[in-house]
């Protein structure tokens, strides 16, 4: 059977106002939607401070994107939409 995607080395860290975030993907899908949000709990209700798009690519296993304005931002998720195999929802806590 296929190997499951899946998502490791999750974190985010504070840089000044903005806040660094980089993971990787094992197995990655073909060019599936990546959600990279950052709000200011662990749940964000559909509500976060700010949002930011990355794109899984097959092949391609490590990712960074930055997120900006950050001020109140203590948790980033990462969601996937509708893609099989990857978690709906990852969230860690800012460092």
């Amino acid at each position: 059977s296929k190997p499951k995607p899946r998502v490791s080395a999750f974190k985010a860290v504070r840089r000044g106002s903005s806040i660094r975030v980089s993971f990787r993907l094992a197995d990655p899908p073909g060019y599936a939607p990546l959600f990279i949000s950052g709000s200011p709990n662990r749940d964000d209700r559909g509500n976060p401070l700010v949002v930011t798009t990355a794109t899984a690519e097959r092949g391609v296993k490590s990712y960074r994107v930055t997120l900006r304005p950050a001020d109140r931002v203590r948790y980033v998720t990462l969601r996937t939409i509708g893609e099989p195999g990857l978690p709906a929802r990852t969230t860690v806590k800012v460092r």
